[in-house]
């Protein structure tokens, strides 16, 4: 099984304009997630299941990806009520 140093990682589709992005690599079971500007820092392992419920609730608006300006840290939240 490669390690986290021999899988392709790329980054994220979407980024803020300071760098803060992830980068994103698949591993034989998991999908694996890291910050960009941080290369041998810590990685998280997500099972390919809730991987793809979480981009799939992310493209159907189900979860908001919010980034702090400043500290460019990304916070995950539900959509606003829409009034109808």
């Amino acid at each position: 099984m490669p390690t986290e140093h021999e899988v392709h990682w790329r980054e994220s589709s979407v980024s803020t304009p300071n760098g803060a992005c992830v980068q994103v690599a698949e591993g034989m079971l998991d999908m694996m997630v890291r910050d960009s500007k941080d290369d041998d820092g810590p990685v998280l392992h997500v099972r390919r299941p809730s991987w793809r419920s979480f981009t799939y609730k992310i493209k159907i608006n189900r979860l908001c990806l919010d980034a702090d300006g400043e500290s460019g840290t990304i916070y995950l939240t539900q959509p606003e009520a829409r009034a109808l």
